[in-house]
């Protein structure tokens, strides 16, 4: 803490230098010195723009505007006057930026570094804002402004301790369009003058042109006759009768909304309308209510007016008005300068323009209702620090009373009373006042012809449902009934679009419906564009809504499922039984030949094709897809290992037989039955091994495929091609060397023929294979289970019927084609009558074994 206030220290030394310097090479020093001034131990700053700076005589002089930042002045002197805390007096301080960017700058730098300051008020003039906020809000003063805001003083890190009565252009057009949308208004003509322009735009391009797409948007001048700005109106309008609502965003009262009535009332005898004033409408000027300008030579009948007032402007004009309010008694005192400046000017009207003073001091002037901003930000410093000043430390740093100050002003709501009459409910939010605007209605067809209070709005864009809450609805009936809300085309329903059809963009309420096409939808009447669903979405029938799009897979009471589970369900049942047939018949020769251990291995590998096929129709989740290539990679090297032992032990018999003198080669010394099953057990524990290390890869994984707009289908997918053939790597070696085997005892004898059955079969369902992959890459998502199903079903049924139905068929015969005694040897005999050279080597044979 110390070091920063070292540093802040040496800012302030810095800052009153560069300020002594400057002022002096200006010639301003005097100017920068307060007009009026309260000694305290803590003091409050007002910058008000009294007069205007003459740049060739180096001074600043009064006008007759002058008056306007006198009064304001004279206000904030009158609250701050004898002002105490405890113990501690708060004074208080008056300059003049006299309407000068430089010298609003020059003074606010000055006040900045100063030690007693804790609350300011920032320039009254729209220019010297921004030069008057830019220091306060460096060393945390509490800075309020009243005249004048942007958006960009909003910025916190720019101007931490910035606050605003008022809410910016923007922020008044969305309580307008707020305003239009709570009475459904679609067609609206909107009117701005120059100072209006920003705000009429937002209003025009925000509702306007985006919400609704009907009316127009005129410039108005006022002051030069209204001709040529009707002129242009009716060079839009396409022979588009007037918009039933008129929204008026004028700066000023008599100059601009009198002309505009009296043209539209009068002379062109619009009749039913409703207009909606905007609150710069009655912010200059103080006026209790709007009922002056509207019954000020003008005939309205059934036409209804709006408009918005902010609960700060109308605070006890009763007591701030020219006579007989507290500006009249200070500046009938004359008891310093500003006093007596007012007084100079205090019966003169200087709202419209005059040629000389004389002209304009000869009606008493309307007084403002900035006075009413001045008094609420004084009194919103002054409720706040009698809150916090009790607490304060003496020896606490000036920059911890500033933070405490500004926090209170931030939290909460406060009441602030202005001569006696409260405003309540006032607060900040981002650094703006979120008070809102009254909404008063006037309509002469009343019994009482005055005006109404139909609640509040407010700047933030909300629902319907909120804005039913803040205001009455009886407005909205009352503007319906005189057709406020009618446009000049017939609504478009919901999922469909409008289309335009005239030229002039600010008259697009005038079009014919399309329906929305394809994935895209409109939820509200009058769409102008159809909104396309996200690709996780479809549209529904009628096009009002985005759906879900359905997740797709093979469900439990899908027919496929069906079909597939009484497949494998009957194949399994058949494998079982045949199983148990051969058990019984396990003496049989043709049984004992084919070794009926292979039979039950082979056949309980089979089994596990008949379980794939349902089990690859499941739903598929990471377990199933799991699931299923462990089963896979087991069946799979469970059929490959039983067909390489076989092969392997039919390829030992022949060449024995037709050579016993050759070297048997040393896999030979591993056909007995226990390494028959460590060998096939060996194999399988491997397969899962590399099972498990392909699934950790991510090869085959469980995965959502999205197809826009339609659906999404759940599969098992491979995303990682080398990562997914790891468990296949031992079956596809073991059923290359099945089919070099097989091949080589093609020429077996004829009562073998199980070798070329197995060469046969294993050929054709590795072809039929391979154009199984050749075609599941195309396939789509939805087909690719039912393909994998058919394959797994086709490799059991397929070595089923090959190897095991000509066993059962013998089987039922009476007598064995083979016979059971000697088969083996006949067998040989035959293979080695074949050729001289096996007949010379059997002979050979058999007198060693002799």
């Amino acid at each position: 803490m110390g070091h920063q206030k070292q540093t802040f220290q040496l800012i302030r030394i810095f800052y009153l230098v560069v300020c002594l310097v400057v002022a002096k090479v200006g010639g301003i020093s005097s100017l920068s010195e307060p007009l009026v001034s309260q000694p305290g131990d803590f003091v409050i700053v007002g910058l008000f723009d009294i007069g205007d700076w003459n740049q060739t005589i180096s001074k600043c002089k009064l006008s007759g505007s002058s008056v306007y930042a006198l009064e304001k002045a004279l206000v904030f002197q009158d609250l701050m006057k004898d002002f105490a805390v405890g113990n501690y007096s708060i004074g208080y301080e008056i300059y003049s930026g006299c309407k000068s960017e430089y010298l609003n700058r020059q003074i606010s730098s000055k006040v900045a570094v100063r030690d007693d300051v804790v609350g300011m008020l920032s320039s009254d003039w729209s220019k010297g804002v921004e030069p008057s906020i830019g220091s306060p809000t460096s060393f945390f003063i509490p800075t309020i402004s009243y005249i004048y805001s942007e958006d960009t003083f909003l910025d916190q890190d720019k101007y931490p301790t910035y606050l605003s009565l008022l809410e910016t252009e923007d922020m008044e057009a969305m309580s307008i369009i707020n305003l239009l949308k709570f009475l459904e208004v679609q067609f609206v003509d909107v009117w701005y003058n120059r100072i209006s322009e920003k705000m009429a735009k937002f209003v025009y391009n925000q509702y306007v042109l985006t919400k609704i797409g009907g009316g127009r948007l005129t410039y108005f001048n006022g002051y030069d006759g209204v001709d040529e700005e009707f002129e242009e109106y009716d060079r839009d309008s396409q022979n588009v009768r007037p918009a039933p609502v008129q929204l008026l965003l004028f700066n000023g009262n008599i100059n601009h909304v009198i002309p505009y009535l009296n043209e539209t009332v009068h002379v062109r005898k619009w009749r039913n309308k409703t207009y909606i004033f905007g609150y710069t409408v009655s912010r200059d000027h103080y006026r209790p209510s709007q009922q002056e300008i509207l019954e000020k030579e003008l005939d309205v009948e059934n036409e209804i007016f709006i408009y918005l007032r902010s609960e700060i402007q109308n605070a006890n004009q009763e007591k701030l008005t020219v006579k007989g309010g507290v500006l009249f008694d200070r500046a009938k005192d004359a008891d310093d300068t500003i006093s007596e400046n007012y007084r100079l000017y205090r019966d003169c009207n200087f709202s419209g323009s005059v040629q000389h003073l004389d002209q304009a001091c000869a009606s008493t002037k309307p007084f403002t209702s900035w006075m009413s901003y001045v008094a609420t930000a004084t009194v919103l410093l002054k409720n706040n620090l009698e809150q916090i000043l009790p607490g304060f430390v003496p020896q606490a740093d000036i920059f911890a009373l500033r933070k405490k100050l500004f926090e209170s002003l931030v939290s909460g709501k406060h009441s602030v009373v202005i001569y006696g009459k409260p405003v309540n409910d006032l607060s900040f939010e981002d650094s703006t006042s979120s008070l809102g605007y009254e909404v008063l209605e006037y309509r002469k067809s009343t019994p009482n012809s005055t005006e109404e209070n139909m609640g509040k709005v407010h700047h933030k864009e909300v629902s319907t449902e909120v804005l039913a809450e803040e205001l009455d609805l009886t407005l909205k009936e009352h503007v319906k009934e005189i057709g406020g809300t009618v446009s000049c085309s017939p609504d478009c329903p919901a999922g469909s679009h409008i289309a335009l059809v005239s030229s002039y963009p600010g008259l697009s309420k005038c079009w014919t419906c399309h329906r929305c096409t394809d994935s895209t939808v409109s939820h509200e009447l009058n769409s102008k564009k159809c909104t396309k669903c996200q690709k996780t979405e479809r549209a529904s029938g009628n096009n009002t809504e985005c759906l879900v799009v359905p997740k797709n897979f093979i469900s439990l009471d899908s027919p496929q499922f069906l079909v597939g589970l009484t497949l494998g369900s009957v194949a399994g049942g058949l494998t079982l039984l045949l199983i148990l047939f051969i058990f019984f018949h396990r003496t049989r020769p043709v049984i004992k030949a084919s070794d009926p251990v292979f039979c039950y291995l082979f056949l309980g590998s089979l089994c596990l094709g008949d379980v794939l096929t349902v089990l690859t129709l499941l739903e598929p989740s990471s377990l199933t897809c799991q699931v299923e290539l462990y089963v896979c990679s087991i069946f799979v090297v469970s059929v490959c290992t039983n067909l390489f032992f076989r092969s392997v032990k039919i390829y030992k018999i022949f060449v024995a037989a037709a050579n016993f003198e050759i070297t048997r080669p040393f896999i030979f010394k591993f056909l007995t039955r226990e390494a028959q099953y460590t060998i096939l057990f060996a194999m399988m524990i491997v397969t899962a091994l590399l099972t498990l290390a392909s699934i950790s890869l991510g090869g085959w994984v469980f995965a959502e495929k999205l197809d826009p707009h339609v659906s999404i289908e759940k599969i098992c997918v491979s995303a990682n091609f080398l990562a997914t053939v790891y468990p296949f790597i031992i079956p596809s070696i073991l059923l290359t060397g099945t089919l070099f085997l097989a091949y080589k005892m093609r020429l077996f004898p004829h009562n073998f023929k199980e070798t070329t059955t197995i060469f046969t079969t294993t050929l054709i369902l590795v072809v039929i294979c391979l154009m199984f992959l050749s075609g599941y890459s195309v396939s789509e998502p939805s087909m690719k289970s039912i393909l994998r199903a058919i394959v797994y079903f086709c490799i059991s049924q397929s070595f089923l019927y090959c190897l095991f139905l000509p066993k059962v068929v013998i089987l039922l015969k009476k007598d064995d084609l083979i016979n059971a005694e000697g088969n083996l040897s006949a067998a040989i005999q035959s293979y080695c009558d074949n050729n001289e050279k096996r007949k010379s080597l059997c002979a050979n044979a058999s007198a060693t074994e002799t």
